[in-house]
């Protein structure tokens, strides 16, 4: 990765139950709720392949990660079309650069992305019966490793943030002013 890539941080305001220790939902522009829809857009083999690179320990994604080791060293002379095929199985490429306009949306923990309003936060919050007491908005930056483990956490799991984000969110000091 160049360092110009590793450099792009995205901001975005964290609203958590310190209290459970869970991430609530997060207010994002469109540039990061971008990021998470890349996600859909993203080959399997990409996937696998970019955490792969990126982990110490590869993470295990079921018959996923074997199917793609297989791939990876079959001889290319087992694929029609040899090395070009077999590269462009294991390197694919996502088709997703489209521009939207920025608006502020809102993230929960399981990755609904919807228009930020307040109203609903709000209700939301009334709805669980999570006090206003327990919640606090934390501001944090989100580049490349963080997505990574938005994108690990969002094969496996339901809380997505909050498996990637917690231990960030947690060192953060809460900004003065609460949800």
């Amino acid at each position: 990765m160049s360092d110009a890539k590793k450099d792009i941080k995205f901001s975005l305001k964290a609203t958590v139950n310190r209290k459970k220790g869970k991430v609530l939902f997060a207010q994002v522009d469109s540039a990061f709720a971008d990021v998470l829809l890349s996600f859909l857009t993203l080959p399997l083999g990409a996937i696998v392949k970019t955490l792969n690179k990126c982990k110490d320990i590869p993470p295990q994604f079921g018959s996923l990660t074997t199917l793609y080791n297989g791939l990876a060293n079959l001889d290319s002379e087992h694929f029609w079309g040899g090395e070009g095929a077999k590269s462009i199985l294991l390197h694919p490429r996502s088709s997703s650069d489209v521009e939207r306009q920025k608006l502020k949306l809102n993230v929960t923990d399981d990755l609904t992305v919807t228009p930020f309003c307040i109203v609903s936060i709000l209700s939301n919050l009334n709805e669980e019966k999570i006090p206003l007491s327990d919640v606090e908005e934390v501001e944090l930056q989100i580049g490349p490793k963080e997505a990574l483990s938005i994108l690990e956490a969002s094969l496996t799991s339901k809380c997505a943030l909050t498996d990637a984000l917690l231990s960030q969110v947690m060192t953060k000091k809460p900004k003065r002013e609460q949800v």
